[in-house]
């Protein structure tokens, strides 16, 4: 039988905006039909509106922005949205910011927030949540990108902020205007119909009223509970005492924050209990095995909890085996309990056992992995051996044995053995993902290794990071890049760091937390805020609890867009087995993810993150509703200028895409429509089944020639073999390249001669690639004009079994005469060992200048 396999590309989405029965309200109609059945993206997607002359007035503005724009203390917005809205599915916090532009001072404001009401459904303003955004000072700005000025970071609780009198304005000197930002988080109850949701927020300031639509798209899906994105976020007890004073209750403080992380979705490193004492001196007293496993029991089986640290005695050379195997030992009887095992405390478990090893270090780690791999094979052998009755005894003896072991370090070959990387974000480098770090983390990945990564002081922009002193969106989208990348955890050294270093000769030393950022000067660093996510509460009376930072909120919201990655792929998999097909998840977003980020490099624009976060919410309400309908689209590389349009849907449906009627054929819906000429066209697919009708919204890229097909085989055989295949991205062929290992030669190519060669009216070249293989196949594609001059292409890293859409970007200017290009060349090197290296290409087309 045939096999097929899709993929979307340029943004090409199956954006699913269902009715369902369900909802509160119905969600808005199918848009009118534009000429030659096209659609504009605004006929779906809903940009906050920035029409509302009753916000502006010559004293005051009021407006909204992004939650991933930091907007600081006298910033002039060029876009001021006049409304909030926040879009997130059952059980999922999300934020909007209100910013009050004052142009002279203010003696007073106050907020009030009403109920939200969908039809006869009401959510209760007490759902919001409502902070003042605090501003810090940058003196030594973290990158030039972001220069020294008063940047909002601590979420302060309104109603701490009239108690204490703060909720007023005074314009600085020198300036004529002032910005104060107001946050709301909504936290969405997991039995909330889905609908819009409307209310109003009302800002007072001296008496003038202002009145700020509030809207809440509610999605048709509900949240996890369970993030399955593993989070170890450090919390360090003996920072307490810095600002607490040295009478304070550690434990009870530790207990508070760590119960504030799970608020955010994130996981401190230490479940609270772990360790004993106060002071940077007792850091390392933790608690005995058999007092450490009733709390690994109590944690490991709270839903919010995804993950935790157990003690690993490490004396800096060597681990202490036998006091690790006690630890081990109690954490397994603590679960085995009437003949059965409970659950498996082992799957949320991990060991974080030597920090930034240098070189000289690495011959220490490789034994320390050794020796905890050992120990955790003979711990599970005597667990088979001594309850072999036991029900589930081979899943926990399973997840003991694959129980991550941390080492903060990038890949090297000296430290093959080590069973979980984790590099800093930055080591990937700054090109794609078609880097050399990548393929050896892919490489790694395949041979069982897992891979986490994190940010510690460095990196800076453009990179990730958790400075103060940033834009969100990187934050955000680190979950996207997680899923992308299958790095399954994240490392942060500390969310408290309320003291600052300065150095090994002076150490930490204490600092104001309000009004100094500079956490880490020491060694010539300038990184404002980071190692600290939260500022102490106690300043405004509140205890033990700690105030939560607008990066925090990014860091919580990375958790849940990586869960709706993770739901996703739950039901797409459940799909596939319904239609049988082969759809993967890469397959689904590679071309969202491409908006999002080049390589780990964050594209630093916030409309496209919530434009991501809608079209995958979309499909998340389409699969689970009743028709399980999903859509994959692509530029065709059969039909020139056309897109093809493949609707996943129950046999004896009614599919029109664009109003097209979509065939029936091999267990799909297929439609052929004309975009215009744009990377933003609209598709709309309709599924009518069992009298119920599903809305399928997506977006194509504009128009691209056909090059090559590859219906036929015309590449050359003499260096490789190639031969036409039955498994087609799309069409009936594809062609295979297959190289055998020659010690004798490095490099081995393959050539197509084209007859039309004129690529002047391209801006890039694409194609489809697929490995059909186990390991990482890697290749290139160049172009070679009529003289021979050669433009490389591309380097193509392929992991195994998908798709991969490939695309080369054409220069304006070069040595390369692009308007006569002969020949399209493969390359790549012999493999070393006896199995052959085997990938295939499909539908070599040219994206269309203009799009």
């Amino acid at each position: 039988m045939k096999k097929r396999l899709f993929r979307i590309v340029n943004g090409i989405i199956a954006v699913a905006l269902a009715l369902c029965l369900g909802a509160c309200s119905p969600q808005p109609a199918a848009p009118d039909k534009k000429p030659a059945g096209q659609y504009t993206p605004e006929d779906f997607r809903y940009t906050p509106s920035v029409e509302n002359a009753a916000l502006e007035t010559d004293r005051y503005s009021v407006w909204s922005a992004y939650t991933t724009d930091k907007i600081t203390r006298h910033a002039e917005n060029e876009v001021k949205f006049r409304e909030l809205y926040i879009e997130a599915a059952r059980g999922e916090t999300e934020s909007a910011q209100l910013i009050l532009t004052a142009r002279g001072d203010v003696r007073e404001y106050t907020l009030a927030v009403s109920d939200l009401v969908c039809g006869e459904t009401t959510l209760p303003a007490s759902l919001v949540e409502v902070s003042v955004q605090h501003y810090i000072k940058t003196t030594r700005p973290s990158s030039p990108a972001y220069p020294a000025d008063w940047y909002p970071d601590a979420l302060i609780p309104y109603d701490k902020i009239v108690e204490y009198d703060e909720n007023s304005i005074e314009i600085a000197q020198g300036k004529t205007m002032q910005n104060q930002g107001f946050w709301f988080d909504i936290a969405v109850p997991d039995t909330a119909a889905a609908g819009l949701y409307e209310g109003k927020v009302t800002l007072a300031a001296d008496g003038k009223n202002f009145e700020v639509p509030l809207k809440l798209r509610v999605f048709d899906f509900t949240l996890n509970k369970t993030m399955h994105a593993k989070s170890a976020f450090g919390l360090w007890r003996w920072m307490f005492d810095s600002v607490y004073g040295d009478k304070c209750d550690v434990d009870a403080l530790e207990d508070a924050y760590y119960e504030f992380l799970l608020k955010y979705k994130v996981n401190a490193d230490w479940i609270p209990g772990t360790k004993t004492g106060r002071g940077l001196s007792q850091e390392h007293n933790y608690v005995s095995p058999e007092e450490f496993a009733p709390l690994a029991y109590e944690y490991a089986k709270r839903e919010e909890v995804n993950c935790y640290e157990v003690p690993a005695p490490w004396s800096g050379a060597n681990i202490n085996v036998s006091r690790l195997r006690a630890y081990l030992t109690e954490m397994a009887e603590t679960v085995i309990k009437d003949g059965r095992v409970e659950f498996n405390i082992f799957d949320k478990a991990f060991l974080y056992t030597v920090d930034e090893p240098s070189r000289d270090k690495f011959p220490m780690v490789k034994k320390m992995a050794e020796d905890v791999r050992a120990l955790k094979k003979t711990l599970a052998d005597e667990l088979l051996t001594k309850y072999a009755n036991v029900e589930g005894i081979e899943g926990l003896a399973q997840s003991l044995m694959k129980m991550t072991n941390v080492v903060t370090i990038a890949m090297y070959d000296e430290l093959k053995g080590v069973e979980t990387w984790c590099p800093m974000f930055s080591s990937y480098g700054s090109g794609d993902e078609n880097g050399d770090y990548f393929r050896r983390s892919f490489e790694a990945q395949l041979e069982g290794e897992e891979t986490w990564w994190y940010g510690c002081v460095a990196p800076k922009y453009p990179y990730v990071n958790y400075h103060t002193d940033n834009s969100n969106v990187g934050m955000r989208v680190l979950g996207w890049q997680q899923n992308d990348y299958g790095i399954t955890g994240n490392v942060y050294w500390c969310t408290n760091v309320f003291m600052k270093w300065n150095g090994h000769a002076e150490g930490y030393v204490d600092r104001d937390v309000w009004t100094d950022p500079d956490s880490f000067p020491g060694e010539g660093n300038q990184v404002n805020g980071d190692g600290y996510l939260l500022y102490p509460g106690n300043k405004y009376g509140m205890g033990n609890d700690p105030i939560a930072t607008i990066r925090l909120t990014a860091a919580r919201d990375a958790q849940e867009d990586y869960e709706y990655l993770y739901q996703l792929e739950q039901l797409l998999n459940a799909a596939n087995e319904r239609y049988g097909t082969a759809v993967t998840l890469e397959e689904l977003l590679g071309d969202i993810y491409d908006t999002l980020y080049k390589g780990v490099i964050p594209v630093d624009e916030p409309d496209l993150v919530f434009r991501a976060r809608r079209q995958v919410a979309s499909m998340l309400e389409a699969l689970s509703g009743d028709a399980e309908a999903f859509m994959v689209a692509n530029a065709s590389g059969t039909q020139d200028e056309m897109t093809r349009v493949r609707v996943y849907a129950p046999s004896g449906a009614s599919v029109t895409v664009n109003g097209v009627k979509a065939e029936s054929k091999n267990g799909g819906y297929v439609a052929y429509i004309m975009p215009e000429q744009k990377e933003d066209n609209v598709i709309e697919a309709k599924v009518e089944s069992n009298g119920k009708t599903t809305v399928i919204y997506g977006t194509a890229a504009g128009r691209r020639k056909v090059i090559d097909a590859l219906e036929t085989n015309g590449w050359s055989q003499e260096e490789v073999q190639t031969d036409l295949t039955d498994t087609a991205y799309e069409g009936e062929k594809a062609v295979s390249f297959t190289v055998y290992g020659n010690p004798d030669v490095l490099s081995v190519n393959s050539y197509l001669t084209l007859q039309n060669g004129d690529f002047t009216g391209y801006d890039a070249v694409e194609f489809y690639a697929y490995n059909p293989t186990n390991s990482i196949v890697s290749f290139s594609l160049n172009l070679v004009d009529d003289k021979g001059v050669d433009y490389t292409g591309t380097k193509v890293v392929l992991r195994p079994e998908r798709w991969t859409k490939v695309t080369i970007a054409i220069p304006e200017m070069g040595s390369t005469n692009f308007a006569a290009i002969q020949k399209l060349r493969v390359r790549l090197s012999p493999p070393a060992g006896d199995e052959p290296v085997t990938f295939l290409i499909d539908n070599i087309t040219g994206v269309l200048k203009g799009n």
